[in-house]
């Protein structure tokens, strides 16, 4: 069944208001050299990976100018697409495609929003030019094509404002996350190195620490240290809610768990590999991948199977489980956990590595008080974590509603 436009759009293919730009960079200018990406648009591309990640030579790279729209060539159906804001003009890569837009027929904002739900849906993939195992490129020709709805200017700029409201409070979310974790780092480092109140350090193979700490090996403050199912755990996998459910490292998040993508395990293999169920207050250290990142196991994952992952078992009378792991996501720990990665292309933080790592110790009473200040801080990130999560819904809400005109909102003059 055909689908019926809006009352008041009309269908445009982008070529009827879009027209290819291929200025190369023939002056000697000094022009920031900018990179495209998926959640942030354009950046530029010095500060954003840290480092020069482009040529030299720039000479055939293309210019592009305030107001001017720029996508990656074999990366927009990611969403790699912007409209150039925070520079007068850029170069991009010769890989890019640049190209601009009658401003009489299109509003910025709302185009860019549309064409970006379109690439995330595949909505262009049809498009694409490349063989299977290569990355298929999407040329402007090809692109100026497709047949999009467009609504009158003013209705454009009403969805492109509430569109605008939501991302602002995304990105003020994020700043805050970012902001509280720095928080939370910086305490990281602190208390668990000078603790709370200390006037009086000594000196240690770790640095200073308050005279009244001990430090012990993490060997000596576990009654356990070892590792999950490694050979060949997909042997006890069974369909999902219909086993035991398993830790692996995607489960193990920085002090707290992934209640995702879990796999199970059988009965029987659950109870073949008993050395690797977990008890309450169980310490999870991820083996690979994000080597080191430790949470606690919490009442409600009791009796559960982990695999590939690293379990301590503390002695609760010498380290408090939230203590040992949130040492091992300090500054501190995350030394030691690099130091026993080495020199290896695949990073693997082992059994040995964690037993012999050292662990200053304070009175469990200040143990207790310094946990309590990292999880104020921790539960002010999942708060702001659940917040973004139910404004980035709130926001492919109103873009499937408000740009395919299936709700309409009362349009304002221009």
């Amino acid at each position: 069944m055909a689908y019926e436009a809006p009352i008041g759009w009309r269908e445009m293919s982008i070529g009827d208001f879009a027209k290819p730009v291929s200025t190369k960079n023939n002056s000697s200018t000094d022009i920031p050299v900018l990179s495209m990406t998926k959640y942030d648009g354009f950046v530029c591309s010095e500060e954003y990976f840290s480092k020069r990640v482009y040529s030299t030579n720039t000479s055939k790279y293309k210019v592009v100018r305030k107001g001017q729209f720029a996508y990656a060539t074999i990366h927009l159906d990611e969403g790699s697409i912007d409209y150039l804001r925070d520079f007068d003009e850029g170069l991009v890569s010769p890989m890019y495609t640049v190209f601009e837009v009658n401003e009489d027929i299109v509003f910025r904002p709302f185009l860019h929003s549309l064409l970006k739900r379109k690439a995330l849906l595949g909505h262009f993939n049809t498009l694409a030019n490349g063989g299977v195992n290569r990355r298929k490129s999407i040329s402007f020709k090809n692109l100026s094509d497709a047949k999009i709805l467009i609504p009158p200017i003013p209705e454009q700029k009403k969805i492109a404002e509430v569109l605008s409201s939501v991302d602002e409070a995304i990105v003020t979310t994020k700043a805050v996350i970012y902001q509280t974790k720095q928080v939370k780092k910086g305490l990281l480092q602190t208390l668990l190195t000078k603790g709370i109140g200390h006037t009086k350090f000594k000196q240690t193979e770790l640095g200073k620490v308050p005279e009244s700490w001990e430090l012990k090996k993490a060997d000596d403050l576990c009654i356990t240290i070892s590792v999950g199912i490694v050979i060949k755990p997909a042997q006890y996998y069974v369909e999902a809610g219909r086993g035991i459910k398993a830790f692996r490292s995607a489960n193990v998040r920085e002090g707290y768990i992934e209640d995702d993508k879990w796999v199970y395990l059988s009965k029987e293999g659950h109870e073949k590999n008993k050395k690797s169920q977990l008890k309450v207050g169980d310490v999870l250290v991820v083996r690979s991948g994000y080597t080191g990142t430790s949470c606690v196991v919490p009442p409600e994952y009791n009796g559960t199977n982990c695999i590939d992952i690293i379990f301590a078992r503390p002695k609760q009378n010498l380290v408090i489980s939230e203590f040992l792991s949130a040492y091992i996501n300090s500054p501190e720990g995350r030394k030691q956990v690099l130091k026993s990665e080495g020199g290896l292309a695949q990073k693997h933080f082992n059994v040995t590595e964690l037993k012999k790592m050292l662990v200053p110790i304070p009175p469990q009473a200040e143990q207790i008080g310094i946990i309590r200040h990292l999880e104020d801080a921790q539960t002010a990130i999942r708060l702001n974590e659940a917040k973004l999560n139910q404004l980035q819904a709130i926001k492919t809400g109103l873009m499937s509603d408000l740009l395919t005109g299936c709700k309409r909102l009362e349009a304002l003059d221009a």
